[in-house]
């Protein structure tokens, strides 16, 4: 690692300001108009390296974050464990943060909890988890700034940790779980060193905020690559204390993760989340719990089927423990419990009746619902063709309760009421009718004196 930078001049690297978001342009030319050191940072100058389109950008300078808001009037300052600034352009919003320093010496026995430290330009490289992600780009001159060696890395197809992998992993335990996740999504190997020591500390992943973990595995299931990045958790032994249901699960059946029926809906989500589709948190943990939920595989019909209010009280039992474990919202879990409850409903649509399918259709939870039994349909080899019914039955239902010029609609059940019919020429009555309000006046103003007399 390099105390001085290497610096890649445009003629020796393939990034073209052209794939770069105007905004993250102007915050960058703006930031340096104002006398202060700007890059783009991180994925963004990785995906731009490799050839693919970066999701957002993200900006690093020696600015404080309320120096950021006085050049950026309109910007917002985030954020409790380390502050930000988020700086709008309509619906696009560039992330600035100021260069972080190193963790203090003797860190390694504990979690990092505290990240709060301004420092230099090279301290918020080295800092940075990977290699391939502490690059910096300066849009001006058009040059890479590389303190770790992480141009190198990329051009050899590495994922690789900047510090002491060891040390990296017991400061901050999240790491390992990022380490893996970038090694499925750019398809690059991980250093040996930086994968063995996965295994042996695996347990510490226990010791995270659950928020953070959370917000690390809603990131791989939206990633496209969730299968190989569970895959890849599952055998280094991390998935046992992230989700140790599933993992026993997957222990009791002798699957192989890729092989079994959760890799197949995982396979099945990524292809989805290629074509451009976007999950609520409810979908991507059906797709995670399916298998340790038998009521979700419940076909309807038989012998005395269950009862909705049966199913919902198995499920509720089986992933109540699971929630509070991992931290579910209350909203997540109930989505979670509903699309695995509900999908019994959904098999053979062209059999029910057109009112049974509206009905359906205006439950709350009937999206979620179907594109879990889209991806479901998908990773059994089951064609797909009830899915276009049931979304051809949602784009013609017809909308009830629709007030037309101030008149509301009966609903279907509502008691009719008659209005009484008033008289043509009505006549007040004396003891009903209300008395006639006199208008009240104040005292006649007198007039006043002519100062002339």
């Amino acid at each position: 690692m390099s105390r001085e930078p290497r610096r890649i001049p445009r003629s020796e690297h393939s990034i073209s300001r052209m794939d770069i978001s105007r905004r993250a342009l102007k915050v960058v030319e703006d930031l340096q108009r104002a006398g202060h050191t700007a890059y783009l940072v991180g994925g963004c100058v990785r995906d731009l390296l490799i050839g693919r389109k970066p999701k957002d950008f993200d900006v690093v300078t020696d600015a404080t974050p309320q120096r950021i808001k006085d050049i950026f009037r309109y910007a917002r300052i985030i954020g409790r464990r380390f502050r930000i600034v988020h700086v709008p352009f309509g619906a696009e919003i560039i992330e600035t943060a100021t260069f972080r320093a190193l963790p203090p010496e003797g860190g390694s026995e504990e979690v990092l909890l505290r990240d709060n430290v301004y420092g230099s330009e090279r301290e918020d490289a080295v800092r940075r988890d990977i290699s391939i992600n502490a690059l910096f780009y300066d849009p001006v001159s058009e040059t890479i700034i590389d303190y770790v060696d992480g141009y190198r890395d990329i051009k050899n197809r590495l994922v690789r940790m900047i510090r002491d992998p060891r040390q990296s992993y017991t400061e901050d335990p999240v790491r390992m779980i990022r380490a893996l996740k970038y090694r499925a999504t750019t398809g690059f190997d991980i250093e040996p060193a930086s994968y063995q020591p996965i295994t042996e500390l695996a347990g510490l992943i226990t010791e995270c905020s659950t928020a953070r973990v959370m917000e690390e595995i809603y990131k791989i299931l939206r990633s496209g690559a969730s299968a190989q990045t569970m895959d890849t958790l599952y055998r280094s032994s991390l998935l046992a204390h992230l989700a140790p249901e599933i993992a026993r699960h997957l222990d009791a059946h002798g699957h192989d993760l890729a092989s079994s029926p959760l890799g197949n809906r995982l396979t099945a989500l990524d292809r989805l989340t290629s074509s451009g589709r976007i999950w609520t948190n409810g979908v991507l943990l059906a797709v995670l719990f399916s298998d340790i939920v038998p009521v979700s595989a419940q076909p309807p019909g038989g012998k005395n089927p269950p009862s909705d209010d049966r199913l919902l009280h198995d499920a509720a039992g089986i992933l109540d423990p699971i929630s509070r474990r991992m931290n579910f919202s209350r909203l997540n879990k109930e989505q979670l419990v509903r699309i695995l409850t509900s999908q019994r409903k959904f098999a053979n649509p062209a059999k029910k009746p057109p009112q049974a399918l509206q009905a359906i259709c205006r439950k709350e939870y009937f999206r979620d619902a179907l594109d879990f039994f889209e991806i479901a349909c998908l990773a059994s080899g089951i064609n797909t063709d009830d899915v276009t019914v049931w979304r051809e039955v949602a784009v013609n239902l017809p909308r009830s309760g629709v007030q037309r010029r101030g008149v509301r609609v009966r609903r279907k059940g509502e008691a009719r009421t008659a209005e009484p019919k008033q008289a043509e020429n009505p006549v007040p009555d004396s003891e009903t009718a209300p008395a006639k309000k006199k208008r009240r006046r104040g005292p006649r103003r007198r007039p006043r004196a002519n100062s002339a007399e």
